[in-house]
């Protein structure tokens, strides 16, 4: 006789089956196509053609110094364990505009006078630079322009695992939709990905892992705290290797996805101090290694360990003295504002534009705080059934904000020199999550409304 149930049992499984299959390719397929727009956003540096914002080389000043250093391994024997560049100072002096790159690319140099050791940061990644220049059969022109397709392809993949994240969290209308924004109508945040100096990826980087390790339950084994240390240590290490600027919005920015997995969760508190613990450890250890292979490097240019150990702590923590560009003609002047001036100035940077419209980033502070205030009103009450998903989202946001403003706070003589680069920043991740949370707040608004007049 026929079992009717197990036969239904058996269709309905099929088909639940097959759904599930479909929804992961969309899912897949939502993901390349949101790498696919931000790549050609931030290589094309898109922004700049929807808005009257953003700059057309950003940057170049700080690829002056990859790009003299491949011309310098070129043609010199390199003696020196840092970076052998030619200054944006020296090539301005004679009103020549993006000069290293002018000279690589005719496979011309500078006299071997001209140069120095540019020893601020370890820059780690001209040793991948000068690597992939001498391997690759390919002009000089060629090798730049795939050094920026590299940069911008890893920016995107970065970005897009961190959208498909808010996705994941949210619904995946909104991750497409953020990719919009951001390729198009961001011009802080595209126009700094492809830079061969300032890597963008990188800062990303960290929170990107910390978004696989809790969403690959690497939280629930016994060897986690070990886990999470490593991976912080190994990944800020990396990006410490190449530049110590911004480390602790990469530090905040690296703790996100964790702070919205414990009040997700409701961890206890005990746990999560645990583990960010550890995320912290990893971090510190991570930083003290960078500097000791800088001072290893000083070592070998000076010969005393002293003078060196002396050298590079005032060269690493320069960043938040006052003398922080004094000698700089045009940006000496910044170096004496404060906090709240510098904060003013940035928040006058538009973080959204098209055509000649912009919202500035105190804008968008305000119209998330109005959305927020929203979301908690709707949060109290006892008919709304999106508190669980609400209540993370807007705690990890607002934390968020931490990531720039550690920066400011820490090394405002910096940041007041390097307003631009500082603008990028405000995207690491706290823009890029207030935008999430204003789009998702409307969703959960407009379909409670619309439930509510079906009752």
């Amino acid at each position: 006789m026929l079992n009717h149930r197990g036969l239904y049992g058996n269709i309905n499984h099929k088909i639940t089956s097959e759904v599930r299959v479909l929804k992961k390719y969309i899912k897949h397929a939502i993901f390349i196509l949101i790498i696919i727009i931000l790549f050609l956003g931030v290589y094309f540096n898109l922004p700049t053609k929807t808005s009257s914002s953003g700059v057309q080389y950003f940057g170049w000043w700080a690829d002056e110094y990859m790009i003299s250093d491949l011309s310098y391994r070129q043609n010199y024997s390199v003696e020196s364990p840092f970076l052998n560049g030619v200054t944006m100072e020296s090539t301005l002096e004679k009103g020549e505009f993006r000069q290293a790159y002018k000279r690589y690319i005719k496979n011309e140099t500078f006299l071997i006078e001209e140069y120095r050791q540019y020893d601020g940061n370890i820059t780690a990644h001209r040793y991948v630079y000068a690597l992939l220049d001498k391997v690759l059969p390919i002009s000089n022109f060629n090798t730049l322009r795939l050094f920026n397709i590299i940069n911008s392809l890893l920016m995107a993949i970065m970005v897009a695992i961190i959208l498909m994240w808010i996705g994941k969290k949210t619904n995946h209308i909104i991750a497409f939709g953020l990719a919009i924004l951001l390729a198009f109508f961001a011009p802080h945040f595209a126009m700094f990905g492809r830079s061969i100096y300032w890597v963008a990826w990188l800062v990303l980087m960290p929170m990107v892992v910390s978004i696989f390790v809790v969403e690959g339950k690497y939280l629930k084994q016994k060897n986690r705290y070990f886990i999470v240390g490593l991976l912080a240590l190994i990944t800020c290490l990396v990006k410490q290797l190449c530049y110590f600027e911004y480390i602790t919005t990469v530090a905040v920015a690296m703790a996100i996805p964790y702070i919205y997995y414990f009040v997700e969760n409701k961890c206890e508190i005990k746990e999560a101090l645990k583990i960010m613990l550890s995320l912290i450890c990893g971090f510190l250890v991570s930083f003290v290694l960078s500097m000791i292979i800088i001072i290893i490097m000083t070592y070998i240019e000076i010969g005393e360990v002293a003078k060196s150990i002396d050298y590079v702590v005032h060269h690493i923590f320069l960043r938040t003295s006052m003398e922080y560009g004094m000698n700089v003609g045009e940006v000496s002047d910044s170096t004496s504002l404060n906090v709240v001036q510098v904060l003013s100035r940035l928040k006058k940077m538009p973080a959204f534009s098209i055509k000649n419209s912009s919202i500035y980033q105190s804008e968008v502070i305000y119209i998330t705080g109005a959305f927020s205030i929203l979301s908690f009103s709707l949060c109290i009450k006892k008919s709304w059934n999106m508190r669980s998903k609400t209540v993370p989202f807007l705690v990890t946001t607002w934390i968020s904000v931490l990531a720039p403003l550690s920066w400011i706070i820490l090394s405002t003589p910096h940041v007041s020199v390097h307003g631009q680069n500082s603008s990028f920043f405000w995207f690491v991740p706290f823009l890029i999550l207030a935008m999430a949370l204003i789009m998702w707040v409307s969703f959960l608004v407009i379909e409670h409304f619309i439930r509510s007049l079906r009752n």
